[in-house]
């Protein structure tokens, strides 16, 4: 009798704890389709919004030009060269800056002698007093003269400048001081001194076609002349000459020298 209580007992517990196991598992897979499917509703909804689609339209702005010129003129590209004279990334769309600018123009009236293979542009307005092209259509070039009252940010500034304007790195300053002293130096027919800043010097032999300079500063008593020459590498080499001898003719208009 004692055997057979036994016996029941054991049966008994067993299946319940058959039963627990299964009730356990059933729950667990449950949670466990539970967990997944609420994965998955989440991923569906969070990458709707996670990547949006954006279009961006490049624009491109184009400065009008008093001398528009075709685009099979070998000059045209000119216009896309840092001719912004002594002042470069200013606002000059702001009327008292611009009047400050104008205020800077050194007074007094200059004559030159335009060299045979240039042709001139008398310039009626802005800072420069005229501007430069060459005949050569193979090596195009322009050129500018502007005078400035004052010292007008002293040469390393202006030489700085101008280095940024065609996308040169700028050396350190013992680098650029020694650069601006190996610079040759020059004198006008009237005795007045000039420093050839010759930015081709600074740039290696292959870049050919990048965008140089070559830029004259007379120095006057009470202002700077800057006689700047924009193109290729390679064009400005090719004008040099001409334009050192446009630098060493500019006098103030009545000088007999």
């Amino acid at each position: 009798m004692d055997f057979g209580k036994k016996w029941i007992a054991r049966a008994v517990t067993q299946e319940i704890k058959d039963r627990s196991f299964k009730i356990m598992t059933y729950y667990l897979k449950y949670y466990y389709r539970l967990f997944i499917c609420l994965g998955m509703l989440n991923f569906l909804l969070g990458s709707g919004n996670a990547t949006e689609l954006r279009q961006y339209e490049e624009v491109f702005i184009d400065v009008p030009q008093k001398h528009k010129m075709a685009d099979s003129d070998p000059h045209a590209f000119m216009g896309k060269m840092p001719q912004d004279d002594i002042h470069s990334n200013l606002n000059l769309g702001d009327k008292d800056l611009q009047a400050q600018l104008n205020q800077s123009v050194a007074p007094g009236a200059l004559n030159w002698v335009t060299p045979n293979n240039w042709l001139e542009k008398k310039e009626t307005s802005g800072m420069r007093l005229a501007s430069f092209m060459n005949k050569d259509t193979a090596y195009p070039i322009e050129t500018t003269i502007v005078s400035l009252a004052g010292k007008a940010g002293g040469v390393s500034a202006n030489v700085t400048r101008w280095m940024q304007q065609i996308k040169l790195a700028v050396p350190s300053m013992e680098e650029l001081e020694n650069f601006v002293n190996q610079q040759e130096k020059l004198k006008t027919q009237t005795g007045a001194d000039v420093i050839l800043i010759d930015l081709t010097k600074w740039q290696k032999e292959t870049e050919a076609q990048a965008p140089s300079m070559i830029a004259a500063i007379i120095e006057k008593e009470d202002s700077q002349i800057f006689v700047k020459m924009t193109g290729s590498r390679e064009s400005v080499i090719k004008n040099k000459d001409s334009l050192r001898s446009l630098v060493l003719s500019i006098q103030e208009a009545g000088s007999q020298k």
